[in-house]
């Protein structure tokens, strides 16, 4: 078997439980791989700004240079001073496809620039777009349609609502998105649109020629449906255990839920 060089790790419902914690068994298990020469990457959908408290918690820029992938693919920063590499934005025709999928669905629109969490002509947002806010920890920057179309620097889109009304519209048109963008459902009440071929797996493949390394010399562990790509290209793919099923069926070896540390089971199991 090839020897693992870099281990890909995603954020929500895998490194972190369901209390938004990191467990410190899954800090522990990565100072241990870090000293042992192995390269990290946190690979998340969430912005520099909702991921980075944890991040600091692992203890990465410990080792050699690293790297985070952010929302889903999109972003990619060098540690430890968080210097984008590289970015990719939506054009004028998804942002216009996005805005229209929101109007026909009746949904929540968010927009995203490295820097800002846009609120589009949506004076008073629902306690799911302010979570999603709080969360990333970023303030809602209100703006309107034509601000938002004006803007070069997006790129994410998210799509907000109560699961079932957005079950209803991913089954009636997110099709229509799949020509101008990436449309993926990484939350129950969460759509994003991501810049067309961009992915976490895109994301991956792409840092990891940077390092000179191959797909059989990559782990990557994660759950939902945004970390596929990522767990297709990886010879060595991990699902939690609470994993949706497409990603369990996908993945090379399955470990314990996020609630039980899998990640630090994944890397004292999994690894040579």
């Amino acid at each position: 078997m090839t020897k693992i060089k870099l281990i890909a790790i995603d954020l929500d419902g895998t490194l972190l439980n369901d209390e938004t914690q990191v467990p410190q068994a899954n800090i522990a298990a990565i100072e241990q791989v870090i000293k042992q020469g192995y390269r990290i990457v946190i690979c998340t959908g969430r912005t520099l700004q909702g991921a980075k408290r944890f991040i600091e918690q692992l203890n990465i820029e410990a080792g050699q240079e690293e790297y985070t992938i952010f929302q889903n693919g999109a972003l990619t920063y060098r540690l430890p001073e968080y210097e984008c590499i590289q970015v990719f934005t939506l054009n004028a025709k998804a942002k216009q496809a996005g805005l229209a999928f929101v109007r026909k669905h009746q949904l929540e629109l968010v927009a995203f620039d490295t820097e800002h969490f846009y609120v589009v002509d949506n004076p008073e947002p629902t306690h799911l777009v302010k979570d999603d806010a709080e969360t990333l920890a970023m303030d809602m920057v209100f703006v309107s349609e034509e601000e938002f179309l004006a803007n070069d620097r997006i790129n994410k889109l998210t799509f907000i609502a109560p699961e079932a009304k957005l079950d209803q519209a991913q089954a009636a048109g997110i099709a229509s998105l799949e020509e101008y963008g990436n449309p993926v459902r990484s939350q129950p009440w969460l759509i994003e649109l991501l810049p067309q071929a961009v992915n976490k797996g895109v994301a991956l493949k792409a840092l990891a020629a940077k390092l000179g390394f191959e797909a059989s010399e990559v782990m990557a562990i994660g759950d939902q449906l945004n970390d596929y790509e990522m767990l297709e290209w990886a010879e060595h793919s991990v699902a939690m255990g609470q994993a949706v099923e497409p990603i369990q069926k996908l993945a090379r070896y399955q470990t314990k839920s996020n609630n039980e540390a899998g990640v630090a089971y994944a890397l004292a199991n999994f690894i040579n």
